[in-house]
C-alpha cells in the first residue's frame, strides 16, 4: 500500500511538472499515519488530563473555604481523592488541604474533650 501510494504520489508529481505548475503531493505512509494517530490520542489525552486537574483542584478549593467556614473536616473526602487521583495535580494544594484537614479535626477533638473536662470537675467540686 505505502509503495502504490509513493507510485501515485510520484505520478502527480510528475503531471504538475508537465503541466508547468510544479507542486508536490504530500505522500502518508502507514508509519506516517500510526504516528499521527498516536501523537493525536496523546494530545487528546493531555487535554483530557488537563481538564480533569484543573476541575479537581477547583473542586478541592471549593471544599476547603467550606471546611473552613462550617469547621467540617468531612467535606474534604471526595475532593482530596479526587485530587490526588489527577495526574499532575497541584502538590501544595494538596498538602495544604490535608493539613487543614487535620487541624479541624483536632480542633473538633478538643472542642469534645473540653465539655467533658468541665462536666468531671464541677462533679468533683460538689
Amino acid at each position: 500500500v505505502d509503495t502504490m501510494a509513493a507510485a501515485m504520489g510520484r505520478a502527480a508529481e510528475l503531471m504538475h511538472a508537465e503541466a508547468g505548475a510544479p507542486k508536490t503531493v504530500d505522500v502518508i505512509t502507514t508509519d506516517d499515519r500510526k504516528k499521527l494517530l498516536v501523537d493525536r490520542k496523546e494530545e487528546e489525552r493531555l487535554a483530557k488530563e488537563k481538564i480533569e486537574r484543573e476541575a479537581a483542584e477547583a473542586e478541592l478549593t471549593k471544599a476547603m473555604e467550606e471546611a473552613k467556614e462550617k469547621t467540617k473536616p468531612d467535606v474534604l473526602g471526595a475532593p482530596l481523592k479526587r485530587a490526588k487521583r489527577a495526574v499532575e495535580a497541584s502538590v501544595p494544594l494538596i498538602e495544604e488541604a490535608e493539613r487543614l484537614r487535620a487541624d479541624l479535626e483536632a480542633e473538633i477533638k478538643e472542642n469534645e474533650r473540653l465539655p467533658r473536662l468541665q462536666r468531671g470537675g464541677a462533679g468533683r467540686d460538689a
